[in-house]
């Protein structure tokens, strides 16, 4: 096994269990229907991923929590773990864990607040001063929620972030700090709307393994500094 395999299977209390069968009943009706329709759009922007053996995981995770059923982003989740895990009962649990930690920053939260800590919302607002609310719902959305899936294009740098996030949400909230420290540095042309410029903040895109490391020595710095 490989060590970063044996790290996740650890830090998500990975065990061997059964997988949990699929009703017809699920299979035919509506609420999955409409979430087969998110999911197959997804699908399309992402061509890497095998759409029969994703489906089926997506499908039977839904059929066991309801609650938790797909969402628009919850691909890059999966992608992330595609690239760890190869059997489809690990893919399918671990899919599982993560979905259940990052469904607080999603959109059945969307009115709760406190989801993002105060220090990181004010870091951000000190960036850019827009509204603090409407940065909670793009540090969520953007960076959280998807757990940068977005944002470290190659997946051996992503799989790094995974490796210092998982099981730890203020760590998740470092990198957020990290980024917003890098994107705040950089050059862009003036733009009259502070929400388009946060908004293009949260979009930066990571490409070099270098600047990854770089934006976690940075993360861990702060991890000791902001420790709630």
């Amino acid at each position: 096994m490989h060590l970063r395999e044996a790290l996740w299977r650890q830090k998500l209390k990975l065990v061997a269990a059964r997988l949990p069968p699929i009703s017809g009943s699920f299979q035919s009706s509506s609420a999955w229907k409409v979430q087969d329709r998110t999911l197959l759009r997804d699908l399309r922007r992402m061509p890497r991923m095998n759409a029969d053996n994703v489906r089926r995981i997506v499908m039977r995770h839904a059929a066991t929590m309801p609650s938790h059923g797909y969402i628009q982003g919850n691909l890059y989740l999966m992608y992330a773990i595609g690239c760890v895990f190869h059997d489809e009962a690990s893919v399918f649990w671990a899919y599982t864990r993560v979905c259940h930690q990052t469904s607080c920053f999603g959109p059945d939260y969307m009115h709760v607040p406190a989801v993002v800590p105060e220090w990181l919302v004010t870091l951000a607002h000190g960036c850019v001063p827009i509204e603090k609310h409407i940065w909670d719902k793009l540090i969520r959305f953007r960076w959280l929620f998807i757990m940068f899936g977005q944002t470290f294009v190659h997946a051996p740098c992503l799989c790094a972030v995974w490796d210092y996030c998982l099981q730890d949400k203020h760590r998740m909230f470092c990198v957020c700090a990290a980024l917003l420290g890098h994107a705040s540095a950089q050059e862009r042309p003036d733009k009259p709307c502070l929400l388009a410029l946060a908004s293009d903040m949260v979009a930066i895109q990571v490409d070099s393994v270098a600047l990854t490391a770089e934006l976690l020595a940075t993360a861990k710095r702060l991890e000791h500094q902001t420790q709630p």
